[in-house]
């Protein structure tokens, strides 16, 4: 979510609040809400991980496009991207892969919240986000030289 669709949401969450109540609820003033709102900044990764956890999203999502916002050059934003897509299709792979492998046929009246080879179905999804977690923490500095290497202050 770019910074643009994360108050959006936060906003929707919220009843469709003003900036000024988004400002309340972020801590801010609500010149930044505007400015973020008009594209003239980019909310900084501790927002980001606040706005994140309101939402209750992963905080390493928001951050990657964060860092795709704040991108400077097209191959600096190709790599975020990238990293992304491969991401999120990696998530979306090994979730339904998971879902498929653990869920055993069960009739139709069985509750859906059950435990299946002692692992409760919130563990796994706790395990996922800190796999994602360390994704992201090892993509990072991968991106920080790639930035390096081909991004040239004008």
């Amino acid at each position: 979510m770019n910074t643009i669709e994360t108050l959006n949401a936060l906003s929707a969450k919220h009843s469709n609040c003003s900036d000024y109540r988004l400002a309340k609820i972020l801590n801010c003033s609500r010149q930044t809400v505007s400015m973020w709102r008009t594209a003239h900044r980019t909310m900084d990764d501790n927002y980001r991980i606040m706005a994140a956890k309101l939402l209750n999203h992963d905080p390493a999502i928001h951050l990657m496009y964060g860092e795709l916002e704040r991108a400077k050059c097209n191959d600096l934003k190709h790599a975020w991207q990238s990293a992304i897509k491969r991401l999120t299709a990696t998530a979306a792979a090994f979730i339904l892969g998971l879902s498929l492998f653990l869920a055993p046929a069960q009739p139709a009246t069985a509750s859906p919240f059950f435990v299946t080879n002692n692992i409760h179905y919130a563990q796994l999804y706790s395990y996922f986000v800190g796999a994602l977690h360390r994704f992201f923490v090892i993509m990072r500095p991968l991106l920080t030289i790639i930035k390096k290497r081909t991004c040239y202050d004008n």
